[in-house]
């Protein structure tokens, strides 16, 4: 019985390597993520947009045209919010999902 259960865990790992790659496979783009979570406020003329150019100037209101933005201050805010922008919690945003529109923000 011992021998029949080691044999089988090399397959299990394989199944379980397979599933990781394919669910990784499917997962949204950092950009779709942007689209569908972050553009509905920050798009142009938008009201989050709207706010950002008051506070920090035109140049610095659309989120997509900045090459400025800090990973852990996008995540700060995105998790703790700041003025009118509500936090939005992990079962909103994932961990991965905002890792994703991170890198795509910054890269």
């Amino acid at each position: 019985m011992r021998k029949r259960l080691i044999a089988t865990l090399p397959l299990l790992a394989v199944a379980l390597l397979i599933r990781h790659v394919e669910a990784a496979e499917q997962a949204p783009s950092g950009a779709s993520l942007y689209r569908h979570e972050c553009v509905p406020c920050h798009a142009p003329g938008a009201t989050a947009t709207l706010m950002l150019a008051k506070r920090l100037g035109e140049k610095k209101a659309l989120l997509t045209e900045r090459d400025d933005l800090d990973p852990y201050y996008i995540r700060m805010v995105v998790r703790t919010g700041i003025n009118s922008m509500m936090p939005l919690s992990r079962v909103e945003v994932t961990d991965n999902q905002l890792d994703a529109i991170t890198r795509f923000l910054t890269h």
